[in-house]
């Protein structure tokens, strides 16, 4: 289950755009068994609804890492935007595997939008 984010604005740069790193925290809740969070996937959007995936980072801890009960752990991410990119925020959302959402009741998952974390310098 993801838990925490913050973000940290690395340049500012007309020219070469903006950097930004996001650290995020996951916990498992479960008090008895191990698990995983699987197909989590973090990107950033702007005011135009332009995607910007995470940069490629072999050292960073992936999503789906297992956890023990009630263990947690930090792992970080960093993306670039362009200039032009405005209203920056994070995006956390499940891509691929079953969408489960679609039989509780409630979650609208087929025309919901994902929820954006604005970032806030």
């Amino acid at each position: 289950m993801f838990g925490k984010l913050r973000f940290q604005m690395i340049a500012d740069t007309l020219k070469t755009g903006t950097s930004y790193v996001a650290t995020l925290r996951i916990f498992s809740r479960a008090r008895r068994v191990s698990q995983r969070e699987n197909n989590l996937v973090v990107y950033l959007t702007d005011d135009r609804n332009r995607r910007y995936d995470a940069l490629p980072d072999k050292s960073a801890v992936p999503f789906n890492v297992q956890l023990g009960p009630e263990e947690s752990m930090e792992t970080t991410r960093t993306f670039e935007a362009p200039g032009d990119a405005k209203h920056v925020g994070a995006v956390i959302a499940h891509e691929g595997g079953f969408p489960i959402a679609w039989f509780i009741v409630g979650e609208e998952a087929w025309f919901r939008k994902p929820t954006v974390v604005q970032y806030d310098p």
